[in-house]
């Protein structure tokens, strides 16, 4: 499509939202359709965008049933809510974001976000950036998850391409569960869970005041209700360090499991169904012998 014919398409787009939604009573904003700006969304959008849509600062938008050609921008202290879409490029958001029942196919950038929360969605690229409280539900991700700085952050039912480095800078919980990546870090929380997490390659848990694994931390609901479903499965080496309190409850590694530096490890013995609760396949280490 050339320059000329794409003006026109973004300008007609913009103007048939505009009149459906002024009609039907909605809050909504399609302005700034042009090849200089994205559509400004300061309501409700719905239906195709051809280009970039931004949310500006101060701005709730709640962008429904739409097709997205370009980016989505949301601006500091806006809010975005992401429902029954698709956005063909990435998401860059400063604000608070929601995603539900979306496919994003570009990358999902968090600048220093408050909530990003995904549920029943899509995401094709990898995931990074900064955020105070992350949770994903029912959730696919294309590529890594990395994000700095949470102090919540909980994965339910999500399935992971690459690897998953979620570092906290405070004493919220990491709550993972039937969760599958490449490898998984995680550091300087308050309180670790992992159950039902399988691994193709490493696990490493640094600096937490509490660790469980193949066991709930706080809920009895953040873990499947069957136990042998607890398990986590590592496909290289476990590596714990320099925690308060470690309890490996069902855990199987096929490399090394190392403890070293921490202030408590309890691993527990025994068998569920004939099986060992705790295994490495190449020895234990440190604390964890």
């Amino acid at each position: 499509m050339g320059t000329t014919t794409n003006r026109v398409a973004r300008t007609v787009c913009a103007a048939v939202l505009l009149l459906t939604m002024t009609a039907a009573g909605a809050t909504a904003s399609a302005a700034g359709a042009t090849d200089d700006g994205p559509v400004l969304c300061d309501g409700i959008l719905q239906g195709e965008v051809v280009g970039d849509v931004r949310v500006p600062a101060g701005i709730s938008c709640t962008v429904s049933m739409s097709e997205i050609t370009g980016d989505l921008l949301v601006d500091r202290r806006a809010s975005l809510r992401l429902q029954r879409s698709t956005v063909h490029g990435a998401i860059v958001s400063a604000g608070s974001l929601e995603v539900r029942e979306t496919t994003v196919h570009g990358r999902t950038w968090l600048d220093r976000v408050g909530i990003m929360r995904a549920d029943y969605s899509t995401l094709s690229g990898p995931v990074r950036g900064e955020a105070d409280f992350v949770h994903l539900a029912d959730v696919t991700l294309g590529g890594s998850l990395n994000v700095a700085g949470t102090h919540t952050t909980t994965l339910r039912r999500v399935a992971v391409d690459g690897w998953i480095n979620v570092p906290s800078r405070s004493y919220g919980p990491t709550t993972l569960s039937t969760v599958t990546a490449r490898g998984l870090t995680v550091k300087a929380g308050g309180g670790v869970s992992l159950c039902d997490v399988a691994l193709e390659e490493h696990l490493i848990v640094r600096n937490h005041d509490r660790v469980h694994i193949g066991l709930p931390l706080y809920t009895v609901n953040s873990c499947p209700l069957h136990p042998d479903a607890f398990k986590v499965t590592v496909g290289g080496s476990a590596r714990f360090e320099g925690s308060t309190q470690v309890l490996l409850h069902g855990i199987d590694v096929a490399e090394y499991l190392v403890c070293v530096d921490n202030a408590q490890v309890d691993v527990m013995s025994g068998s569920l169904g004939g099986r060992p609760l705790v295994t490495a396949g190449l020895g234990r280490l440190g604390q964890c012998r």
